[in-house]
């Protein structure tokens, strides 16, 4: 896997992000889709990144409403998926470590 994030990669990490920031906030979903004026199904389908159009404006509304700018949000996404992409690699060395080990033994 290349660590280049794809536009569907990077909003589903954004929409994670913005997920992390509600439940920060003790917020439930009914409460911003009552105080954005949403349906709560509609701000969760967002969350997990499974809403099929999902407008920038409606990522910044969500940003705003837990007192974030999109930036950060999509910063903190990136750093994120990041994390999650290192945490990979070093798996997958150990596994290959592991595997070699396994041949070395059996020789």
């Amino acid at each position: 896997m290349n660590n280049q994030m794809d536009i569907n990669t990077l909003l589903k990490y954004v929409c994670k992000e913005l997920r992390k920031r509600r439940k920060d906030k003790k917020l439930t979903l009914d409460d911003v889709g009552f105080d954005l004026g949403y349906n709560s199904s509609y701000i969760g389908k967002i969350e997990r990144a499974e809403q099929r159009t999902i407008s920038f404006y409606m990522l910044v509304t969500l940003a705003n409403y837990y007192d974030v700018k999109i930036e950060t949000v999509i910063a903190l996404a990136r750093l994120q998926y990041n994390i999650d992409q290192q945490e990979i690699l070093e798996k997958e060395k150990q596994k290959e470590a592991e595997r070699q080990k396994a041949e070395e033994d059996n020789l």
